[in-house]
This record gives C-alpha cells, structure tokens and sequence, in this order.
C-alpha cells in the first residue's frame, strides 16, 4: 500500500482548480498492475492521507487531513476495504496546523488506531498520541507528557506484541522524545 495525495485538476468538483487529494495505490506483487483511488471532495475540497497501517481483517486504516482552499486543515482517520470501498470516517477536529500532523498510524490488536501527531497548547506545540476506533467519533484515550516545554512533535508510533504503544518524535530543545503507554 502506498498513500498520500494526487495534485491537480480533478473532474469531480466543476472547477479548473488544481488541488490535493487523498490517494491509495493497493500493489500485489504478483499483479501486473497496481489499483489506485483518488478520494472525492469532503469535508474540504482538498485532503491528504499521511500514513497508512493494516488489521487482521485486510482493511486498512488511514490518517490524513482535509481543508478547503486555504488550507486550515482538519485531522481524520479512515478505514478502507481491500478495493478502496469507504467503511469508517472519524474527524480529529481542527489541528491548527499541517504541520503539526497526523505523522502515523499503527493498527492495534486490542481494536483501534493509535495516531502520532502535535497539538498547539498556549504558547507550546506538545507531543500527543491518540487511539480512535472505526465509527466511534470521539478518541478512545489521548496521552500527552507532562513537560510541555518548546515544541514537541510525536513523529511515529508502533503497537507491541503485548498492546504496548511506543511513540517517539521530537522533544523539548529539538533532542529526541519516546514514550511508552500502556501495556
């Protein structure tokens, strides 16, 4: 699988406009050719996918954004059949930023979707991981450290053989943050 956005004219929104849309490729090595899906508009007319992670049921679980032409994105997680076919939408909200993610997602086998990315708080960018399950549209736990000093950036997350979530990114003076939650 192969994710993140398809830049230009696209038919389906009656404009000239060239925008970003949320892309998959699905690959079989054995296959001659790969399938591939641009998404349609909505909520915005623009989107990205940024990371990309399967289950034990072959569907796969995307995080990404959309926003409108001026580009104040809102974060959200999708889950896709193998083919493309749409069976969950779950809004973040608001991020405040590109910048500040959805960098990852990592499918866990206890039922849900951990997501690494950052979130404005004061005068502070902070490290924040987040579980979301399919069809359920609020997070099903948030974890953020207590040092929220500078600009910290969750970049990566993996679930361990035990449900163990390890997050790692960017921590306070631009040295490195790793968490582990759980477990």
């Amino acid at each position: 699988m192969l994710v993140g956005e398809a830049h230009g004219d696209h038919a389906d929104d009656g404009t000239d406009a060239e925008r970003d849309r949320r892309m998959v490729i699905e690959h079989e090595v054995a296959a001659d050719d790969p399938e591939w899906y641009v998404g349609g508009p909505g909520p915005g007319v623009q989107s990205r996918i940024l990371a990309i992670d399967g289950d034990d049921q072959g569907r796969y679980h995307t995080v990404g954004y959309t926003c409108s032409d001026v580009c104040e994105p809102d974060g959200e997680v999708r889950v896709y059949a193998p083919g493309g076919a749409l069976e969950s939408q779950v809004s973040m909200g608001p991020l405040g930023s590109a910048w500040f993610g959805p960098h990852d997602i990592a499918w866990s086998p206890a039922g849900y979707a951990v997501v690494a990315l950052a979130q404005q708080q004061g005068q502070s960018t902070v490290f924040k991981v987040q579980a979301y399950a399919p069809n359920t549209y609020e997070p099903l736990w948030t974890f953020i450290p207590n040092n929220k000093q500078g600009i910290q950036i969750a970049l990566a997350v993996a679930v361990g053989p035990f449900g163990e979530v390890y997050a790692g990114g960017i921590g306070a003076a631009n040295h490195p943050a790793f968490a582990v939650i759980g477990g």
